[in-house]
């Protein structure tokens, strides 16, 4: 019996979809470290939006 190789069969590609910030109350807020300072958003938690 043989067995495919999986690795083969499937591409996936990551879209880069920005970075936000979340603070508590659940809301996704843009965020450019270019222009942005975190510590005007306390409480935040930054994160990078990649889908795939």
């Amino acid at each position: 019996m043989h067995i495919p190789n999986v690795l083969n069969m499937v591409q996936a590609y990551s879209l880069y979809e920005g970075s936000f910030s979340v603070d508590k109350s659940r809301k996704f807020v843009p965020f450019d470290p270019s222009v942005d300072d975190p510590k005007d958003r306390p409480g935040s938690m930054f994160i990078h939006v990649h889908p795939f």
